[in-house]
């Protein structure tokens, strides 16, 4: 999936680099001797997925630990709480509940493996700040008819190609 605008915040285009590193351990038959995960269920997720979700968020974690750049940690850690929020069952999507999955495999790997701390990165994660978000997008969402940015309008309009790609492929 490619589109034919220039492409100058590629935050969208980054989805399918970070969602390949990290479902691709699973297809590749990863192994992480890791006890922890084995027996993990939570009521926020698929029974029968829990495990293996956990070993895929801590195995991609040591992925991004490996990485030593803040700023692909950082998007990666933002992503692997998009994923795991995609995991989440239906009716129990929150922040909250995410965050605490997230939070979860955040602290297996750290009792695996703490070089690096990765509390840091979702720490502006909350309710308030989706509030604010979803305020901040309302009130800015016609900028791009206005005609005054170009560059705005054609990333907008990749990142909704990008997104409606990504989703129809998860349905």
């Amino acid at each position: 999936m490619s589109s034919t605008k220039e492409a100058i915040y590629p935050v969208a285009s980054s989805f399918h680099a970070y969602n390949t590193e990290l479902e691709g351990e699973y297809e590749s038959g990863f192994s992480l001797d890791m006890g922890e995960c084995d027996e993990f269920t939570s009521d926020y997720l698929n029974g029968t997925e829990s495990a293996k979700i956990c070993h895929l968020a801590v195995k991609y974690l040591l992925h991004l630990k490996e990485s030593v750049r803040i700023p692909y940690i950082d998007k990666g850690c933002k992503y692997l709480f998009y994923w795991i929020n995609g995991k989440v069952v239906k009716n129990e999507k929150s922040i909250e509940n995410t965050l605490k999955i997230y939070n979860i495999f955040r602290q297996k790997y750290e009792d695996y493996d703490e070089t690096i701390k990765f509390d840091k990165y979702l720490e502006h994660f909350s309710n308030d700040i989706l509030d604010r978000l979803i305020r901040l997008f309302q009130f800015y969402a016609d900028e791009c008819h206005k005609g005054n940015d170009y560059d705005f309008c054609n990333e907008l309009e990749n990142f909704k190609e990008t997104y409606v790609f990504c989703i129809s492929a998860e349905i």
